[in-house]
This record gives C-alpha cells, sequence and structure tokens, in this order.
C-alpha cells in the first residue's frame, strides 16, 4: 500500500492515492487500540489454524499406516489446505466405498473436521444417502448449514436502466430483529430427510447437494413446519389451524397464517430475501459484479441441474442467491408493493394466489440473477427451477 502519514498540530493524516484520512491524535489512539485487538485475534486465528492442521496431518499420516488407503491406489487422494482432493484422476465411487462408513477413529474425525467437504460439494452423481454412514451425516451438516445476520438497514430495488417498473422506486427498508439463513436453497439431502421422500425429480436432476425443486408454495411451508417440529422448535405456519397436512395439498390464500412470535422455520419475507442478496454490496448480483463469479446462468449452458455452492458466495458467505434455481418466498406478488411498502420489516400479506419467488436459475437470462428481479408464480405451481431458502428468528 505505501500510504503516506503527516502530522499537522493535533491532526494526523493518512493518505493513499489521492484519498485522505484526517483525524485527532486522540481518535487515532482509539483506532490503533481496536487494530491491535484485531491483530492479536488474527494471530491466535492462524496459531489455531496451525494446530489444527498439525493434528489433521497426523491423523491422515496415522491412517494411511494402517493400510487404510490401500484400494485407493488408482485413484490417490492428498490432503491439501485441509481439504482432500484427488492427486489426479477422479473416481469417485471407488473413494466413498472406501472411506464413507467406517469405524476407524482417525478416519471418523477426518470427517467431522470437514476434510471430505469439497470433495462431496464436486460429485454430481451422488444421491440422497439415507442411512446413517459417515458420508450420510456429512452431507446433512452441508446441508443444514445457516448464517447468521445482525439487524439492519438495507437498500433494496432498482432504478437503473435495466429495472422493470415492479421494481422501482429504490428504497431503504429496515428490520427490527437478526434471523438465520440457510447458506443455501434446501437441498434434496435435508428436503428427503425432514419429509421422508422426495417429490418426483428428472434423473439429471437427481443429487444429494443439489437443491430440492418441484416443490409447491404450500409444500414448502410443511417443509417448514416439519423441520421445526424436528429441531425443537415452534411450527411457524398454520392452514385452517392445522400445522400439518399431506403433501401437494391446496388451499384458500386466506386459510394460511404465519405466527411472527415463534422461532420456527420458515420462508424469507422479499425484502428479506434481497437484502441477504446485497449484503450491503453494490453489485448487481449477489456477491459480484460479474454474473459467471456468483450465478449459474443460461451463459453457463450447463444440461442438468447444477450442485449447491459451486459458485463464490455474497459477502455473507450465502451461496447461489443469483441464479441456479429461483426461490420461493413468503409474500404474496403485487407489483406496485415497492411503491406502498412498510419501511420496517415489510411483507405483502396480501390473500393473493400468486406469490414470489427470487434469484433466477441456470437456465435462465443472467436478467432474471439480478438482486432486484422480482419474479412470481401462483402457490400451488411445481416447477423444475423452482426451490426454496430457509429462516428463523433465533
Amino acid at each position: 500500500m505505501n500510504p503516506k502519514i503527516h502530522r499537522n498540530g493535533r491532526h494526523i493524516i493518512l493518505s493513499h492515492r489521492g484519498v485522505a484520512l484526517s483525524m485527532t491524535s486522540e481518535d487515532w489512539v482509539s483506532i490503533l487500540s481496536e487494530l491491535q485487538g484485531h491483530i492479536r485475534d488474527a494471530d491466535q486465528w492462524i496459531e489455531a489454524e496451525n494446530i489444527r492442521w498439525k493434528t489433521l496431518i497426523q491423523l491422515d499420516d496415522r491412517f494411511r499406516n494402517k493400510g487404510g488407503w490401500d484400494p485407493l491406489n488408482n485413484t490417490p487422494v492428498e490432503l491439501n489446505g485441509g481439504q482432500y482432493a484427488f492427486s489426479h484422476s477422479s473416481n469417485f465411487e471407488l473413494l466413498w466405498s472406501h472411506v464413507g462408513d467406517s469405524s476407524d477413529l482417525c478416519l471418523t474425525e477426518l470427517w467431522s473436521n470437514g476434510c471430505f467437504d469439497g470433495l462431496l460439494l464436486q460429485d454430481s452423481n451422488l444421491l440422497v444417502q439415507t442411512n446413517k454412514t459417515l458420508i450420510a451425516k456429512r452431507l446433512e451438516r452441508l446441508s443444514e448449514s445457516m448464517q447468521w445476520i445482525e439487524p439492519l438497514e438495507s437498500v433494496v430495488g432498482d432504478e437503473s436502466i435495466d429495472a422493470w417498473d415492479f421494481e422501482r422506486p429504490q428504497h431503504t427498508v429496515q428490520f427490527e430483529r437478526g434471523i438465520w439463513i440457510g447458506t443455501t436453497a434446501v437441498t434434496q439431502q435435508l428436503y428427503s430427510k425432514v419429509m421422508g421422500q422426495l417429490p418426483e425429480l428428472a434423473m439429471s436432476d437427481q443429487g444429494a447437494l443439489k437443491p430440492v425443486v418441484n416443490v409447491s408454495w404450500w409444500d414448502a411451508l410443511l417443509f417448514c413446519n416439519r423441520l421445526s417440529l424436528q429441531s425443537n422448535r415452534a411450527p411457524v405456519y398454520s392452514v385452517q389451524g392445522l400445522i400439518e397436512w399431506q403433501q401437494g395439498a391446496q388451499f384458500e390464500i386466506r386459510a394460511v397464517q404465519w405466527n411472527k412470535n415463534v422461532n420456527g422455520y420458515r420462508l424469507l419475507t422479499e425484502a428479506e430475501w434481497e437484502s441477504a442478496a446485497r449484503a450491503w454490496q453494490p453489485y448487481e448480483f449477489s456477491g459480484s459484479p460479474n454474473v459467471s463469479d456468483v450465478a449459474w446462468t443460461n451463459l453457463d449452458g450447463v444440461p442438468s441441474l447444477p450442485l449447491s455452492q459451486q459458485k463464490l458466495p455474497n459477502a455473507w458467505g450465502l451461496f447461489d442467491m443469483s441464479g441456479l434455481v429461483w426461490e420461493w418466498c413468503w409474500d404474496a406478488y403485487d407489483p406496485e408493493f415497492y411503491q406502498t411498502s412498510s419501511r420496517q420489516d415489510p411483507s405483502c400479506n396480501l390473500h393473493r394466489l400468486e406469490r414470489v419467488c427470487r434469484g433466477g436459475s441456470f437456465e435462465a437470462d443472467p436478467s432474471n440473477a439480478r438482486v432486484s428481479m422480482r419474479g412470481r408464480t401462483v402457490a400451488h405451481e411445481q416447477w423444475n427451477r423452482l426451490g426454496f431458502r430457509v429462516a428463523c428468528s433465533e
């Protein structure tokens, strides 16, 4: 960087590339104290990572010394930066048959440390695992990952030349409480675990860590309730006074109620979704101004549903909020909602059959992957390019 530092009386001036920051010495003392605290924390983190790395190397050596890797002579793997990787040609089937289940404590600890996560996230042919093997347990952990988002203020909408009227006006919204948000759209592994079965999927779309699709808005609400019960949380939704109903059922929209005072899992509101996708970054797409960095769209030309977490996340660690699959939101769709909505915790609760979906898909034009783009479809529709993401309050 080579910044220049000058003093002018009580003021200290830091300048770099024509930008100057001037403050009194008292202000700088406070900033330097905070910086020193961050540096100490970073040093402790580096030390902890070094200890973790040494531990993983020892575990790997102990497992190899037992001859545990003999069947992998044709597909050797190596530990690199805390993750296993194929050193040349890949053979997932052979790898999982050998290390997907074992009572060996070294291997179990390597799995629990996430050393095979990178390979799991590359295996597009790995289907939902229903037994309690090491691989199944890790798939569940990857599928259940969530990020905490503090109460925030965020811009929503768009005033650019690319924006539609229903994206205007751009305005600021505020959220009273923080929420947990799924790192990815709900995966087929998690959906199967909670619901006991998957919706009908094309063979090319099946995969444990692919987002579940062909799910109606009603089934997304039912999934949230069942996941809440399995996690000892209070269900958020009720339909005709019930928290359980048959998969595939359809109701009058006015029959559904959302209890905002309980801690169960739920869909994001449209404003929450857009704010999370933006993550305070001034980008057209979630995490980058370059759509190809963060979003699967028709520019990629892939023939079937990709895995989650293959593109870069946004600043809050959320993957695939642009592209991959459309995601259901709670809100009813109102093309004029941004003109009339509340600035505090907004949600459109009109009794309308059309519900909001966001994010675009891998078969859609990049314009649909913009963070401000508002999509919609009727609540009972099931698209093979439409899934959902969950949130909870605490």
